[in-house]
């Protein structure tokens, strides 16, 4: 896989392409060379995204998507230093081309693919943020504390559900565009400002946040502060078009794979997409939030993320990344990491608090909501999740569309399992 920062992994090699890629942004951020920034910070962006994907967020998607489309808008044209320097009168008011509309649309499609895929039990139950509200792999110290409003909390289950897949339409109802817009921008705000404040998403509502600034209607601004004007470069023009064209293609297989529970073959040969930097995969906490809680073994001791971090010695893994690494890797790929930990808590510890092993995963823990496990019927299973013998988890609600499951517990040195085998393979 293609990226700049897999070309070395030395120090100094590193720390170079991060002060060039910090270099572009302050570009951007000015205004000076626009375009060219743009396209550069697409690209480091695109680079360190596949390089770190295991750990990537929903917010570097985001960012890597709106970058693109923003390499085909006149981004340089108002309070900028391009403007500034060609000291040229200012133009139209507003935009009106393939990116522009490609940018709304891309707003659309984060929102109404994610909504769309809601599908599962918990979410038809609207209580889905009391789920994630009582998972601290996903809610801070807040989420923790709404966690106990259950009713409020199926209502705001509602209110999400009828923003992502209903009330983010009105970008393209044709008439009262200054009134529908604002509204749109005010309630997404408001709903991503809710999402900072009591879940640990990374970056994800920051750059949503300053998406939806982007269609602030230029009426707003007033005369003396207008915003962009029409790109007129038909292969800018071209390009962008071609983009929409094929993000919107890919979402409609990306949606087909969701709904049938497994990735199509359609769906598959769209790979080079990341590649492109245009991997559009939304859906968070689609079909159904996760069910379980990623606790970790240190020493005998089943311990939560945020309790593990704050041992001596942790500290500077109080991160999401790192959360996520932690949650996402088999433990095979954890083992010098466990080790690097291990070494680091004995070092820092006297020898009344060493520890002889540190395993990083292993140990999850079922959700369990008071109000729902005495109301299930008699022939519904409750969700529940397993690793198996690859380390890697298994949620049920994932294998809800099969007719049945089979689960087989084994013990490598029994003989009566090993003359089984050939059966079990059969199945």
């Amino acid at each position: 896989e293609w990226s700049l920062y897999a070309i070395s992994d030395q120090k100094m090699f590193i720390m170079g392409l991060m002060a060039f890629h910090a270099l572009c942004g302050v570009m951007l951020m000015v205004g000076y060379r626009t375009r060219l920034a743009t396209v550069l910070c697409w690209i480091l962006c695109v680079c360190l995204f596949r390089r770190l994907m295991p750990v990537a967020f929903s917010g570097d998607r985001a960012l890597i998507s709106f970058l693109m489309w923003g390499m085909f808008l006149p981004l340089g044209e108002r309070f900028s230093v391009d403007q500034k320097l060609r000291n040229k009168e200012i133009g139209s008011d507003s935009v009106y081309s393939a990116a522009s509309v490609a940018l709304v649309l891309q707003l659309i499609i984060i929102y109404a693919i994610s909504g769309a895929g809601k599908f599962d039990q918990i979410w038809k139950n609207h209580d889905a943020l009391a789920y994630i509200f009582h998972n601290d792999n996903w809610a801070n110290s807040i989420g923790l504390w709404l966690g106990q409003f259950s009713g409020g909390l199926k209502v705001l289950t509602f209110l999400v559900l009828l923003c992502e897949r209903y009330f983010i339409f009105l970008l393209l109802f044709p008439r009262w565009q200054h009134l529908l817009r604002g509204m749109c921008i005010a309630v997404f705000v408001v709903f991503h400002l809710f999402i900072a404040a009591t879940m640990d998403v990374g970056w994800f509502s920051l750059m949503m946040i300053s998406a939806w600034l982007a269609l602030i209607p230029s009426v707003w601004w007033g005369q003396r502060m207008p915003l962009t004007r029409v790109a007129n470069n038909r292969y800018f023009e071209v390009g962008a078009a071609v983009l929409l064209v094929f993000v919107l293609i890919w979402q409609l297989f990306k949606y087909e794979s969701m709904v049938i529970g497994k990735t199509t073959r359609a769906f598959s040969s769209f790979y080079f997409s990341s590649m492109l930097g245009v991997y559009q995969n939304w859906g968070m906490f689609a079909p159904g939030p996760p069910s379980v809680i990623q606790k970790y073994s240190f020493g005998g001791e089943r311990l939560p993320y945020e309790q593990l971090v704050a041992l001596n010695g942790f500290k500077h893994m109080h991160d999401g990344r790192w959360r996520k690494y932690l949650f996402v890797s088999p433990p095979a790929d954890l083992k010098p990491l466990s080790n690097y930990m291990l070494y680091q808590w004995n070092r820092t510890h006297g020898a009344d608090f060493q520890k002889e092993e540190f395993n990083a995963v292993n140990a999850p823990e079922q959700i369990r909501l008071e109000e729902n496990s005495a109301s299930l019927p008699a022939d519904q299973v409750p969700d529940f999740s397993l690793l198996d013998v690859q380390g890697k988890l298994h949620e049920l609600y994932y294998y809800s569309d099969k007719k049945a499951i089979v689960l087989i517990a084994q013990g490598n040195g029994c003989p009566i399992l090993r003359k089984e085998c050939a059966y079990i393979e059969q199945l």
